[in-house]
């Protein structure tokens, strides 16, 4: 299993020489309809800093669209389903917008596809049924571009764990309730693209999003996923025998899962190595970000759904931004299904269908329904319940 490592210099052409170095391209026919799977987990205005080092760069896409252009490709898409906020007007459009993914398409004719406005495919994943995008069974050639970066829930997200945009907003979530590291490893048995293109010119750490960015400023390629990821994981300092979507994978296709199978071409690992970090306590970062005494909120854990987590976490900032350095008589917030609210909380916020679900026994609780629920939702439960307790 060959990797190409490549650092990127602008106008050299990087992109394609990592595929070339890695003959990437072996499978490609000028007659392939061919789908760019970048990451663009979501984007807007209220997002507008979450871009280096969190979405697929215009820069590796528009080197990918002129590399299958000059080979001969005409029928070339760019696809994804990004996080929606109804509430907020978040959806697959905006985040294209916010990537500069709009204006690359217009400028080089190329289709840009919006997963969620395509039908999908049931496919049995282990013991889940899960929708996969139709327009990944009509491709013939998928190049998977995500981002080298780390992540709060699975330590890193790359090749593999970047289809899971491919899945209908329902399957993303139900592939947190169903053991979301498995079934990344599932779907990456099911879906195997002919091409892996790392997007590591800029990277953050404790992703999905972060506006703390630094330039890396490398390029990985390759056919094999699962080598791909074993280096992308390397890179950002992650023993790739510790990241479970990838020991699943191996444990499930029988690839091995060790450095010594996959053969480096171009850069050394460590010469490009960082430390990255991946842990991150978000909910306590974002109470000790406002000074809030009084208030607990549990990490929530693996079945918490971005869907759920970026409404929330809004909420949470805008609320507390309003009212800094506020002293509440033991409040527990909930998020997620695997919190279990404490018997000694005063009063206890449940956030969305799961962490209502998960505590059905605490009949006074309030519960802001919904799955996920509204930003709006949880803005207003925060202003009315925490209101009544201390007045900001």
């Amino acid at each position: 299993m060959e990797v190409a490592v490549v650092k990127y210099l602008p106008g050299a052409k990087s992109v394609a020489q990592a595929i070339s170095m890695c003959n990437g391209s072996k499978e490609l026919k000028s007659t392939h309809k061919v789908l760019i799977k970048p990451n663009v987990v979501v984007g807007g205005k209220i997002y507008r800093n979450f871009i280096k080092g969190v979405l697929t760069t215009t820069t590796v896409l528009e080197e990918i669209i002129q590399f299958v252009r000059e080979f001969g490709c005409t029928d070339i898409s760019i696809g994804e389903g990004s996080v929606l906020l109804p509430d907020l007007g978040i959806n697959t459009e905006t985040a294209f917008e916010a990537a500069g993914i709009t204006e690359l398409a217009r400028r080089y004719d190329v289709k840009l596809i919006d997963f969620y406005k395509h039908p999908f495919d049931e496919v049995q994943l282990g013991e889940n049924k899960v929708e996969v995008s139709s327009i990944v069974r009509e491709s013939d050639f998928i190049i998977n571009v995500p981002v080298l970066k780390t992540h709060h829930q699975t330590r890193v997200t790359l090749s593999m764990k970047n289809l899971k945009g491919v899945l209908s907003f329902k399957s993303k979530k139900s592939f947190h309730s169903a053991g979301l590291e498995k079934s990344i490893a599932l779907l990456g048995s099911y879906i195997k693209p002919q091409l892996n293109i790392v997007d590591g010119i800029y990277t953050v750490d404790r992703g999905p999003v972060s506006t703390e960015w630094q330039e890396l400023g490398v390029i990985l390629a390759g056919t094999n996923m699962l080598a791909v990821d074993m280096a992308g994981a390397s890179i950002l300092g992650q023993n790739p025998e510790d990241v479970k979507h990838l020991s699943d994978y191996a444990a499930i296709t029988g690839e091995p899962l060790s450095m010594e199978s996959v053969r480096i071409i171009g850069e050394q690992l460590e010469k490009v190595k960082i430390n990255a970090q991946w842990e991150d306590h978000w909910p306590e970062r974002v109470l000790d970000m406002y000074a809030i005494k009084g208030v607990s909120m549990p990490a929530p854990g693996l079945s918490l759904c971005s869907g759920c987590a970026f409404g929330i976490v809004l909420a949470l900032h805008t609320f507390f931004r309003e009212c800094p350095g506020q002293s509440y008589d033991n409040v527990e917030m909930c998020v997620s299904g695997e919190v279990k609210a404490s018997a000694s909380s005063k009063r206890v916020l449940l956030f969305g269908k799961c962490a209502i679900g998960a505590n059905k026994h605490i009949e006074e609780a309030i519960k802001i329904k919904g799955c996920p629920p509204s930003s709006g939702d949880c803005y207003n439960a925060l202003k009315e319940h925490l209101f009544s307790m201390k007045h900001c």
